[in-house]
């Protein structure tokens, strides 16, 4: 990190000077090398809490919806949200403007669904990170899909 704080507690907590001539990405992707490499031999001083990067949400009359918010922890699902549609678009991203969100996932239940004042949507990860979609037709579940994002 080029910030003054973080550079100052790496330095106290490592007792060295951060390197900073690198690219940040390729410091990042050394530092999850080494992290790696404790774990398999099990060295690990430190433990990483791994959680979600991004909002994810919905389309609600045209702006994204968060449902499950950034740095939830893997393993934990939203609560349940009621949707208008049953054709849902689902969204990735920082902002509430669709136009700075990524559209990840899309599902049209129109033929499982009757009332649609009923449809829910729950979103989650399980413990390595993958999203995992539930649709609820009121209390009966129509829809538990892992998503894959590219």
């Amino acid at each position: 990190s080029y910030l003054r704080p973080v550079e100052q507690k790496l330095r106290r907590y490592f007792q060295r000077t951060p390197i900073k001539n690198e690219d940040l990405t390729t410091l990042v992707a050394k530092g999850a090398g080494i992290y790696c490499g404790m774990l398999q031999k099990g060295e690990a001083k430190i433990r990483v809490k791994q959680k979600v990067s991004h909002h994810i949400g919905v389309n609600i009359s045209g702006k994204m919806q968060p449902i499950l918010f950034r740095n939830t922890a893997y393993g934990i699902f939203s609560q349940r949200m009621c949707v208008p549609s049953n054709k849902i678009a689902i969204y990735q991203g920082n902002s509430t403007m669709l136009q700075q969100c990524r559209k990840i996932g899309f599902y049209d239940v129109s033929e499982q669904v009757l009332n649609v004042e009923q449809l829910y949507i729950q979103i989650g990860s399980n413990e390595e990170g993958l999203l995992i979609v539930q649709i609820y037709d009121g209390d009966l579940m129509i829809i538990e899909q892992p998503m894959i994002v590219n």
